[in-house]
């Protein structure tokens, strides 16, 4: 596959899409062959019966078919291809394929009527996928009669969920149907869960996208079209993207972030093309923080030209804040765009600037502090440096938080700072707690502080309150902790 590909596929595996075959045949290898030899009744031999060695051990009495399922599955995760199962389905396909119906119906209800099983759940729901493919109605009243029998919900919901994959594979609205249907809340749930996780190898995702786009909305199981176009999109992207391209405005603008992000890998100015055009804000935002992830994940120059030119109503709140992991800009750059922000948008950015302050040297930090013109409520949003710079240069740190001008920034600068340095030098924290302007938040870092020294030294805090230096804390909170410490 090539390198572009690859990466369309983890993107999409990235906003939600569960990965299919192309990610998986390039994760793959050719696993070993197991025997799938039967006798003349249509049953599979157990493995031992051929003279090869089955790849994994079965366990005692079980069922043959059951032991050869489990053998693939087993030499499948074992090839490393973690949760990508298509290998195991074509393969146990290939086996179920061969044996008779009248065979594979015995096996089925034999596994299903098993008061208690370790046969793998996928191995369960293959066999009953594939009878169901042949006998639906069979199948399915066998796996609704495995309930009362199982000792718990997972049985009887692997049963069940396998013959709603054969059905999802032509009509997933009537799998959905039929899965409402199951009378047993705790095993609907779980069956419900299984179908969901398991339909994306099997749903042709085309047609069924057609057929909910023709849906009204309120008619459509939520989050379906989006689900269903993630699967199509990783697919076969261009064909998604013009079905996408022709739907209602609404319906468009839900799906066309997601596929932003995309083209963002592969056509960077179609990418911008869609974006610009999507009027909801919300979906705007989404488009655009998706395309500056994929800009500052590869090419982190064009993530910091998209910063600089993108016009600020494109940066609402919700674009930082959907970027997950924080990203790295020059202090000149940061600054610039701070001040082009207001409100949220700002704090979300800044929050996200520092995100990753960990990763530069604290004489580079300082200088992004010092080129931001700070507000007075920046100061939660900064909040992380503060306790950095205190842990490497403290001095050079509290100099500068000291330089602060009255105002609710210094405040919050002041009552971090003050946190940090609690350990190492009580009565230097407490000073610092005295001197936030705020009333509120004065008193709690003094109360954080004080509480937290009666617990570690109680005399030296006794002694601190009954000193001079304790003028700091109003005469009545001072009297409050002494009379809660015992002192008279």
């Amino acid at each position: 596959m090539a390198l572009r590909a690859y990466i369309i596929a983890l993107t999409f595996f990235g906003i939600g899409c569960v990965i299919g075959l192309p990610v998986g045949a390039v994760l793959r290898r050719t696993a070993p062959e197991v025997s799938d030899s039967s006798d003349k009744s249509g049953r599979i031999k157990p493995a031992g019966a051929t003279g090869k060695k089955p790849a994994a051990a079965a366990t005692n009495a079980e069922n043959p078919l059951a032991a050869q399922l489990r053998a693939i599955l087993e030499n499948e995760r074992s090839l490393g291809a973690g949760g990508e199962m298509t290998g195991f389905d074509g393969r146990a396909a290939e086996l179920l394929r061969g044996l008779g119906t009248e065979a594979l119906r015995a096996d089925a209800i034999e596994l299903a009527q098993s008061k208690k099983s370790d046969t793998p759940e996928e191995v369960l729901r293959t066999i009953f996928m594939e009878w169901a493919r042949r006998e639906p109605g069979a199948a399915w009243d066998a796996a609704l009669k495995a309930i009362p029998n199982s000792r718990s919900s997972a049985l009887a919901a692997n049963a069940l969920a396998g013959c709603l994959l054969a059905t999802s594979a032509t009509d997933y609205l009537a799998a959905l149907k039929r899965l409402d249907g199951i009378a047993d809340e705790s095993v609907r749930g779980v069956t419900k869960e299984k179908l969901e996780r398991n339909a994306t190898r099997f749903v042709q995702p085309e047609p069924l996208a057609r057929r909910l786009a023709a849906m009204p909305e309120s008619e459509r199981p939520k989050g379906l079209l989006k689900d269903t176009m993630m699967t199509w999109g990783q697919r076969h992207l261009h064909a998604a993207l013009d079905f996408t391209k022709s739907l209602p405005q609404e319906d468009r603008e839900q799906l066309m972030p997601m596929f932003c992000q995309v083209l963002a890998v592969v056509d960077e100015a179609e990418a911008e093309r869609q974006a610009a055009s999507i009027q909801d804000p919300k979906h705007s935002a989404a488009a655009w923080s998706g395309i500056f992830s994929i800009y500052n994940e590869f090419n982190p120059d064009l993530a910091i030209d998209l910063l600089q030119r993108l016009p600020v109503e494109q940066m609402d709140a919700s674009f930082f804040a959907d970027i997950r992991s924080g990203f790295h800009l020059p202090a000149e750059v940061v600054a610039g765009i701070a001040a082009r922000l207001t409100g949220k948008s700002r704090e979300n950015f800044l929050s996200s600037a520092f995100q990753g302050s960990y990763l530069i040297n604290d004489k580079a930090l300082q200088t992004m502090l010092n080129a931001i013109e700070l507000q007075p409520e920046d100061g939660k949003c900064i909040n992380a440096v503060v306790g950095r710079l205190i842990r490497t240069s403290p001095d050079t740190a509290l100099a500068w938080a000291d330089s602060l001008p009255e105002s609710p920034l210094r405040d919050h600068v002041m009552a971090e700072a003050s946190e940090r340095v609690r350990e190492t030098d009580r009565e230097k924290s407490l000073t610092m707690s005295g001197s936030i302007q705020d009333d509120t938040l004065r008193l709690k870092a003094l109360r954080s502080n004080i509480e937290s020294w009666l617990q570690n030294d109680r005399v030296a805090a006794v002694a601190w309150l009954k000193s001079a230096r304790s003028n700091v804390m109003p005469p009545e909170e001072r009297d409050r902790w002494l009379h809660l410490s015992g002192v008279r």
